[in-house]
C-alpha cells in the first residue's frame, strides 16, 4: 500500500512538473513572439524612414524643390523613374508650367492696365483741358 501511495505521489509531482513545464514554455514562446515581432516591426520602419529620407533628400537634390518655389523657374527638373518621385517630379512641371503662364498672363495684364491707364488719361485731359 505504501509503495502505491509512493507511486501516486511521485505520479502527482511529474504531473505537476509537465504542468509547470507545459506553463513556462507557453510563456517563453508568448515572450519570444513578442520581442519577435517588436524587432520586426522596428527593422521595417527603419527601412521605410530611410528608403522615404532617401526619396525626399533625392527631389530636393533633383528640382531644387525651395529655389522653385521661391519662383526660380529655370531650374531643371530631372528624376526619372516610374516610382513616387517621377510623379512629384511630373506635379512639379505642371507647377512651374503654371507658374510661368501665371508670370506672362501678369505681365500682360500690367501691359493692358498701362495702355487702358494712359487711354483714360488722355481723354481725360482732352475733356477736362481742351
Amino acid at each position: 500500500m505504501h509503495d502505491l501511495i509512493h507511486s501516486h505521489t511521485e505520479l502527482s509531482n511529474v504531473t505537476r512538473y509537465v504542468a509547470c513545464s507545459a506553463h513556462d514554455f507557453i510563456f517563453r514562446s508568448v515572450i519570444f513572439t513578442i520581442i519577435s515581432t517588436v524587432l520586426i516591426l522596428a527593422v521595417l520602419l527603419s527601412v521605410i524612414e530611410r528608403r522615404l529620407l532617401r526619396w525626399l533628400t533625392l527631389l530636393e537634390t533633383h528640382t531644387n524643390t525651395y529655389a522653385l518655389a521661391a519662383g526660380e523657374l529655370d531650374r531643371d527638373i530631372d528624376i526619372g523613374g516610374t516610382d513616387e518621385l517621377s510623379r512629384m517630379q511630373d506635379a512639379l512641371k505642371v507647377f512651374r508650367r503654371n507658374a510661368v503662364d501665371l508670370r506672362r498672363s501678369n505681365a500682360d495684364l500690367a501691359k493692358f492696365a498701362y495702355t487702358a491707364s494712359h487711354d483714360l488719361r488722355t481723354l481725360l485731359m482732352a475733356i477736362c483741358c481742351p
